[in-house]
């Protein structure tokens, strides 16, 4: 959502109307039509795809709140997002089409099982979602210390560094 967003300079402002196509598990796992809490909007893929037309930290865990359950932003924009169900799809994979308020139709798809060819993109993603969920509990610089150590584990003599950064 994030990449075909940035690709077409589209935010939640030029949504009309979008429809999701994933396989059949993800109705009952993804599908609250109106989350009222933070823990249900991490079930329902209708408000979580507006978070991120509206380019909102998902990563953080601030996000999820019963505020942003009930934002009339978000409240108006799932409206007009749709689930639909391809039999046989993979379930690993999700397919995005959005109509445009001046008529674009945007179609996106995304494959969580294949692996990604910019690792240090991955790496940056990955440090990004840590760091929006760690640091509120322990802080910036015990966060920092424990990332340092992870990105020179491959070469550490043993992981008696990696212990005491995360005490």
């Amino acid at each position: 959502m994030g990449q075909l967003c940035r690709e077409h300079r589209i935010d939640l402002d030029a949504l009309e109307s979008m429809t999701i196509f994933v396989s059949g598990p993800h109705r009952g796992v993804c599908d609250i039509p109106s989350p009222q809490t933070g823990l249900e909007i991490k079930f329902a893929i209708h408000h979580l795809a507006a978070l991120a037309m509206d380019g909102a930290p998902t990563a953080s865990l601030a996000v999820y709140s019963s505020e942003t359950a009930h934002a009339p932003r978000y409240v108006r924009a799932r409206q007009r997002i749709a689930l639909e169900v391809v039999p046989g799809a993979d379930r690993n994979a999700a397919t995005v089409e959005i109509l445009t308020t001046d008529g674009r139709t945007l179609r996106g798809q995304a494959n969580v099982a294949v692996p990604a060819s910019d690792l240090g993109m991955q790496w940056r993603r990955l440090v990004d979602k840590a760091q929006a969920i760690v640091v509120p509990r322990v802080g910036a610089a015990k966060f920092a210390k424990l990332v340092s150590v992870v990105e020179t584990l491959d070469r550490l003599p043993s992981v008696e560094p990696l212990f005491e950064a995360i005490q």
